[in-house]
């Protein structure tokens, strides 16, 4: 269960941001990069992933290499080794990247207003890796006002709940104290999203640009669903926990 924490009262409190159908759509240009990385490591070329809102890259490449018909034994190295040439090929394919992808509506303006606090600290929690997480806030202008050396990714790990234990590890680390799981707030998508927040104790808004309905997002437990990012400040503004981290 989330902990009820005074967060007016809060020195520092801390925003996570999901990345993909939530601040922005790739395009299908990652998709397209998974399946050629598979293919190059397998010589398959494997159907077109099931990607499950809020699932990391570890768990993507792990789940293809599989169906591909890899050994289980091999597969840990080989997805190490998938990650790697992920980063790279995105790297290649980054005017691709931009042309048929896009900054989702209000994610500028968001990340912008909590920029101007003073006492917001913005990052993001993501299952992409750091790398390809980069390269995508590069090519539509989100990295502005995110501190990635704070971000949570998902190199190591298939769940998404250790992503918040790891992000709350690296805030005490840069703080030298404790951050209070209710002075950091997740924006995300996914049920995953929520159900990583709501198990450490977080905030969380659900904004349903992704694939998930509000109704499911809300029905997870979110303190607070909205249709899209254009809505996330007003709607924050006048809610009587959340409008403390503005």
């Amino acid at each position: 269960m989330s902990s009820v924490v005074d967060v007016d009262a809060a020195d520092e409190m801390m925003v996570l941001w999901d990345l993909d159908q939530t601040l922005l759509d790739s395009g299908g240009v990652d998709r397209e990069v998974w399946l050629d990385v598979c293919a190059e490591l397998t010589g398959t070329v494997p159907d077109p992933p099931e990607v499950i809102p809020g699932s990391t890259v570890r768990l993507l490449f792990s789940s293809l290499l599989r169906q591909a018909g890899m050994a289980e034994p091999a597969i840990a190295a080989a997805c190490s080794r998938a990650i790697e040439r992920e980063h790279e090929l995105l790297g290649e394919r980054r005017d691709r990247l931009m042309r048929r992808g896009r900054a989702l509506p209000g994610a500028h303006a968001a990340i912008d207003h909590f920029a101007r606090s003073g006492h917001i600290t913005q990052s993001v929690l993501t299952g992409n890796q750091v790398g390809t997480a980069r390269i995508k806030l590069d090519a539509y202008g989100l990295s502005s006002g995110l501190d990635l050396e704070q971000g949570a990714f998902g190199t190591h790990t298939v769940h998404r709940r250790d992503l918040v234990v790891d992000a709350l590890e690296l805030a005490r680390a840069r703080r030298g104290a404790p951050l209070r799981p209710g002075d950091l707030l997740m924006i995300g998508d996914a049920v995953f999203d929520v159900e990583a927040a709501r198990s450490n104790g977080a905030r969380v808004v659900a904004v349903a640009t992704g694939v998930t309905p509000a109704d499911e997002l809300r029905a997870a437990g979110a303190d607070l669903v909205i249709d899209d990012l254009v809505d996330l400040i007003p709607a924050m503004s006048s809610h009587p926990v959340l409008k403390g981290f503005l």
